[in-house]
């Protein structure tokens, strides 16, 4: 965490800092919150356990997107903790307990998200909404091309080796090739 103003969540999502990262899922601010749990996500079997002992939080929102995270990662050793959960004094908790509990016990692990991710990072590079539900991934000539306007400055691509960033990396080189040939995509 930050000295000053908020917690930095791809410093800590960079460095692994589970312990920062649960921390800041108690953040006032709901973008650092969604930011911290992506990035626990991504981090994946490395965060369960200190995720487990988020699901002892005197806050429930902590231990309800502690539950959520670890239905996300998957892995199994978690399955008696959020049996626990189920039986938990908040309502929302209990009913993220019962769908990470439902996720656990299907038989393989569901596909893996269809999003791109930072290569730096492990954000999440996703666009606003746009027809319904679906999420639109727009190659960066299709998107210039489109006319759409207002959705640029999320993600951008290496022009060398196709690697993607998210745009608080786009100052630094890409991590794939060393090179900063950015070009915006979405």
């Amino acid at each position: 965490m930050g000295l000053f103003g908020p917690p930095d969540i791809t410093s800590m999502a960079s460095r692994k800092n589970v312990k920062g990262l649960i921390k800041a899922l108690a953040h006032k601010e709901y973008h650092i919150r969604k930011g911290a749990l992506e990035a626990l996500v991504s981090i994946g079997n490395e965060a369960v356990f200190p995720l487990i002992d988020a699901l002892k939080s005197s806050l429930p929102m902590v231990r309800k997107q502690a539950a959520w995270a670890l239905g996300e990662i998957h892995n199994k050793a978690a399955l008696d903790w959020l049996t626990a959960a189920l039986q938990d004094k908040d309502k929302e908790v209990r009913e993220f307990a019962r769908e990470a509990v439902n996720k656990l016990k299907l038989k393989k692990k569901p596909e893996t998200e269809k999003f791109p991710r930072c290569s730096r990072c492990g954000m999440i590079l996703e666009k606003e909404r746009m027809k319904g539900s679906q999420l639109l991934i727009l190659d960066y000539e299709r998107f210039r091309t489109s006319g759409e306007t207002g959705l640029s400055g999320f993600a951008y691509k290496c022009r060398n080796c196709g690697s993607l960033c998210c745009f608080m990396h786009v100052d630094k080189p890409c991590v794939k090739c060393g090179r900063r040939t950015w070009a915006e995509l979405f």
